[in-house]
């Protein structure tokens, strides 16, 4: 005889199936990480990460007014800094609900800060950008004819990036991470160690409402990125890029894009060109081909060869390898043309001597 199941026995069979097969998305944020409730949210948020991606679960009356309330993952950076990330997806909790990137003075709900954010349809026309700041510790955002900026360059995902240089915010949008499309700046007296990363609320007190971010950078001095979101560096297929200024292996003063401070060793090295005339023109009919004489009496003068840096000019600004194998092509080519001008001179003689021997 077969038991049947009781409706109450057959839900608990499938809670607990539920928790069974149930796997965590991700694991807390890590250091150089951190993340935090802002303000007196309704309902505690969360953030967790995959290794990849940024999820935050955010509750929150709004980031407007007197005080803010949302869920913020951040680092504490100092002086000039930019944050870069791709919103994959915002839940719409409510047509003003946001997920951007944020740099503010302090934690408090109050503090001065910039945000650009995205939200999910606020004025009925679809997803948008909404650059919004708080001049202040302790004032009130004010509405403002440019705060909401307009819809988005195309549909989620979309790239955000906040740029601080001294007191100004400089908001970008893009749809691939390039081409960046600027969007607005604002000016905000902050203080030099600020709080920077990724802000989201559900503008629905009590609700949690879901963002996912990826592809963060935090670029600037003192940052420290957590491994897999991006950083300085970013990847393309199997192509790493290098995006914030120069490089430098055993310096800390680069002045260049790669400033490299000891030896490299390689197989090989190419060097374009970039609009550099290779010599073929000593070959040309009109080359003015300096006579050897001439050549000696510059030797006697200057100390080295005509077009030819000196030996001063060289320990003073280094050596251009393009522009130097360029010149000592030029040399070899004219040296070809000396040597090609002795040869004939020699036939000629030669011959002469053997008239003279057959007379």
């Amino acid at each position: 005889m077969q038991s049947k199941l009781s409706f109450h026995q057959l839900l608990l069979l499938l809670l607990i199936c539920q928790t069974a097969f149930a796997q965590t998305p991700c694991d807390p944020v890590l250091s150089p990480w951190a993340s935090t409730d802002v303000g007196a949210v309704g309902a505690a948020g969360s953030a967790c990460f995959d290794g990849t991606s940024f999820q935050i679960e955010a509750s929150g009356a709004d980031i407007w007014g007197a005080n803010d309330e949302f869920h913020f993952v951040y680092q504490q950076l100092s002086g000039d800094v930019e944050i870069i990330t791709r919103v994959v997806s915002l839940e719409n909790t409510n047509g003003w609900a946001k997920a951007g990137v944020m740099i503010r003075n302090s934690l408090a709900p109050n503090a001065a800060m910039a945000l650009l954010s995205m939200h999910p349809n606020a004025t009925g026309s679809g997803s948008g950008y909404t650059l919004q700041q708080r001049d202040a510790d302790g004032t009130s955002m004010t509405s403002s004819v440019n705060h909401n900026i307009g819809p988005e360059l195309s549909p989620y995902p979309v790239f955000l990036r906040l740029v601080r240089e001294g007191d100004t915010f400089s908001a970008y949008g893009s749809s691939t991470n390039g081409n960046w499309q600027l969007l607005g700046s604002r000016n905000v007296p902050m203080n030099s160690e600020v709080y920077v990363g990724l802000a989201a609320t559900s503008h629905n007190d009590g609700i949690l409402g879901s963002s996912v971010f990826d592809n963060v950078q935090v670029l600037g001095p003192g940052s420290n990125p957590d491994p897999g979101t991006g950083g300085y560096w970013t990847q393309n297929g199997s192509d790493i890029n290098y995006n914030s200024g120069n490089v430098g292996i055993g310096t800390t003063s680069p002045d260049a894009e790669l400033t490299v401070k000891g030896l490299i060793h390689t197989q090989e090295v190419k060097v374009d060109l970039l609009g550099a005339v290779a010599p073929d023109y000593v070959f040309y009919d009109d080359y003015p081909l300096r006579s050897l004489q001439e050549v000696q009496q510059h030797i006697d003068r200057y100390g080295h060869l005509p077009n030819i840096p000196s030996a001063k000019e060289m320990e003073k600004e280094g050596v251009n390898l393009k522009e130097m194998n360029l010149k000592l092509l030029e040399k070899i080519e004219e040296l070809t043309l000396y040597v090609i001008e002795q040869q004939k001179k020699q036939e000629q003689l030669q011959q002469r001597i053997e008239q003279l021997e057959n007379q």
